[in-house]
């Protein structure tokens, strides 16, 4: 009896560490961030945000021809 308690206990700890790790992911998987596509502006540097983070994405208009650089920092 005193090992089945031990299993179930053992169970039940195992289960519940599974499920916070489960939350400890990245909690901007995948999000669109600004919410809205950014159109930069020729011939000068703008920024589409200051504050985003990994995992998080941003999306570009863009016009075939024109030449874009992107900076990270």
């Amino acid at each position: 009896m005193k090992n089945n308690l031990r299993l179930l206990i053992l169970g039940f700890m195992l289960l519940l560490s599974g499920l916070n790790s489960a939350g400890a992911q990245c909690i901007f998987n995948n999000t669109l961030y600004p919410d809205t596509p950014f159109s930069p502006t020729l011939f000068t540097f703008t920024t589409a945000a200051s504050n985003i983070y990994a995992g998080e994405y941003s999306i570009y208009n863009v016009v075939q021809g024109n030449t874009y650089e992107w900076s990270l920092c």
